[in-house]
């Protein structure tokens, strides 16, 4: 199992990638966009050893992103 988008209770929408990818669910208001993923148990266990999380975007540049376990408790403002 790899890591995945999940649905969530606050989801408000659905983002569609190109090539039949499959929908990504997030909550959308006029300051956020957010999406829940989940991690397979293997993976929580090398994370637990390394504390590393890479995020990798195609093209030469992304957006600012913000990266946490806790969403919408610890939302920046």
């Amino acid at each position: 199992m790899e890591t995945k988008p999940v649905d969530f209770d606050e989801s408000n929408g659905v983002l569609f990638g190109m090539n039949g990818v499959e929908g990504l669910p997030i909550y959308r208001d006029e300051k956020y966009t957010i999406s829940c993923w989940h991690i397979p148990f293997w993976k929580r266990i090398k994370l637990l050893f390394t504390g590393n999380v890479w995020l990798r975007v195609e093209g030469q540049s992304h957006p600012p992103l913000w990266i946490d376990i806790e969403c919408f408790e610890d939302s920046p403002k």
